[in-house]
C-alpha cells in the first residue's frame, strides 16, 4: 500500500520508510507536521504514532542517526499516549536534545511548539 503525504508546513511529499525488522515496523524517516497542535493531527488509516517503547529503542539504536534521533541535534514528537486514563484527553510526546531525554504531556489538545512534529509508523508486511 502505497499513502502519499506531504508535509504541512513544506509541502514535501513524505513517503520515505525505514525498516526496522527487530520491531517489526516501518518508520517514516523525517518528522513533519512541525508546530501542529496534537487535535489537529490525523492518522492515516492504517498507520500510527510511535509508543514511547518503541521510541526509546530507536533513539538507543543503530537507525537513531538516520531517523534524526540522535541526541546532538534535539528533537521531539508526538507518540502514542502511554496511560489509559490519559488516551485522547492528554497529548504525549518524546525528544531528547544535548542535556536530556524526556516523555512529557499535557491536557492542552491545543497546544504546539514550532519544532514538534509527527512520523507515522507502520506495522512490516
Amino acid at each position: 500500500m502505497v499513502i502519499k503525504m506531504k508535509c504541512d508546513n513544506c509541502k514535501k511529499e513524505v513517503n520515505e520508510w525505514v525498516k526496522i525488522p527487530e520491531l517489526k515496523i516501518e518508520v517514516q524517516r523525517e518528522r513533519h507536521s512541525l508546530g501542529k497542535a496534537f487535535k489537529d493531527i490525523v492518522v492515516p488509516r492504517g498507520l500510527r504514532l510511535l509508543t514511547v517503547t518503541e521510541a526509546v529503542w530507536l533513539c538507543n539504536s543503530k537507525y537513531a542517526k538516520e531517523l534524526g534521533m540522535n541526541t546532538g541535534t534535539g528533537w521531539y514528537e508526538y507518540i502514542e499516549q502511554p496511560f489509559e486514563a490519559n488516551k485522547g484527553k492528554w497529548a504525549a510526546w518524546f525528544g531528547c536534545n544535548s542535556n536530556s531525554l524526556y516523555l512529557d504531556g499535557n491536557n492542552y489538545l491545543n497546544d504546539f511548539d514550532a519544532a514538534r512534529g509527527v512520523r507515522f509508523v507502520r506495522s512490516l508486511k
